[in-house]
């Protein structure tokens, strides 16, 4: 944006800023990251004029989304993730001796154990957890689908939070210092383990999705629930709108099979 004062920047200018902005990373078009980068731009703008910061200031993108500006279909990311059994036995083993922070080597393990997205698993509060009815009841505000989510307990995941609990120091599961744990702490651990090249951790979903759907035949659940587990949204609206069921006993059935599995891969029978 160059040395300009914030009051005499143009809806135009700001927009043509964010639309043409180099990426270093070039898996996809950006789109993602450029959506983000205009939302924090957005925020600071709406705060100066909440707070009065500058006089009369009205943001230029206050009634604006990226979607508003940027109507072009856009390259989906493919995110990494490792796919030869030999290779994720070597991960899932440098996970179980990984040296760093003890919450960060948690976060990895309940990671690969429930596919859980970024952001939502280092948002997880304890208060979540429902060891009577066997779930992690999500509320929608943790949620990039902004709708509730019910993840089924299985063994290995209760075995988790159990060894987690002595390590518990506020309401987040992976607390530092009582503060969420940042956003690139589980990306930056599996590049020190030396898998930075195979996956990243958003490929653990990619790799909870392609073993289910190749092993159908074997748990004998459908695409549906797998995407249930995913916490995708339904992109049929009037669906997505009327369809509340949960559908925890085949989710709950999914989930043992899938970390059976990954124990499996592991060389615990």
């Amino acid at each position: 944006l160059g040395n300009i004062k914030i009051q005499d920047l143009k809806r135009d200018r700001l927009i043509k800023c964010v639309l043409e902005l180099e990426l270093k990373d070039n898996r996809g078009d950006g789109y993602e990251t450029k959506t983000k980068i205009f939302g924090i731009l957005k925020d600071i703008l709406k705060f100066i004029a909440i707070h009065g910061l500058i006089q009369d200031y009205i943001s230029p993108l206050a009634d604006l989304n990226f979607g508003d500006i940027c109507k072009d279909k856009h390259t989906t990311t493919h995110h990494r993730y490792i796919q030869e059994p030999k290779r994720l036995k070597e991960f899932l083993d440098a996970i179980e001796s990984y040296k760093g922070s003890i919450l960060t080597k948690y976060a990895l393990k309940m990671g690969v154990y429930t596919a859980l997205r970024n952001k939502t698993l280092r948002t997880l509060k304890w208060e979540y957890i429902d060891y009577t009815k066997e779930i992690i009841n999500i509320p929608k505000e943790q949620m990039k689908t902004k709708k509730p989510f019910i993840l089924p307990l299985t063994n290995q995941i209760k075995a988790i939070l159990k060894e987690l609990e002595p390590y518990k120091i506020g309401q987040y599961l992976f607390s530092i210092n009582s503060k969420i744990m940042s956003d690139g702490t589980l990306n930056k651990a599996i590049k020190l383990m030396g898998f930075g090249d195979d996956t990243d951790f958003h490929g653990l979903r990619g790799l909870f999705s392609t073993i289910c759907n190749e092993h159908t035949q074997e748990h004998g659940l459908s695409a549906e629930i797998i995407e249930l587990c995913l916490a995708h949204a339904d992109t049929n609206q009037i669906r997505s709108a009327y369809n509340h069921s949960e559908r925890l006993s085949e989710k709950a059935k999914l989930m043992k099979w899938y970390n059976d599995y990954i124990d499996k891969i592991r060389g615990i029978k």
